[in-house]
């Protein structure tokens, strides 16, 4: 008879505290979001007469650049203007 309390027993206790460690860490698991724009650099680019400025961004591939984000991910912006001429500021 005391033997089969014990098989009764385990198990329950081992489903016990299975569920007492998930509950344990539903608690401790946090999500942290964070949003924000970080303004990393500005680039000053001399363009000829030839052609008009074009702003597009472009990944590379094997070595080849292709038009668009990596993996169509949208991780930045560029945006570009014209705006006359400028002389070098050195």
């Amino acid at each position: 008879m005391r033997v089969e309390k014990k098989m009764i027993v385990m198990p329950a206790l081992i489903m016990i505290t299975l569920s007492m460690t998930g509950v344990a860490v539903t608690q401790w698991s946090d999500e942290i979001y964070v949003e924000g724009t970080i303004h990393m650099a500005d680039m000053v680019l001399a363009f000829d007469n030839c052609e008009s400025p074009v702003c597009t961004e472009f990944h590379e591939v094997d070595g080849v650049l292709v038009l668009g984000e990596l993996c169509g991910k949208d991780v930045g912006e560029t945006t570009c203007h014209c705006q006359g001429e400028i002389t070098d500021p050195r």
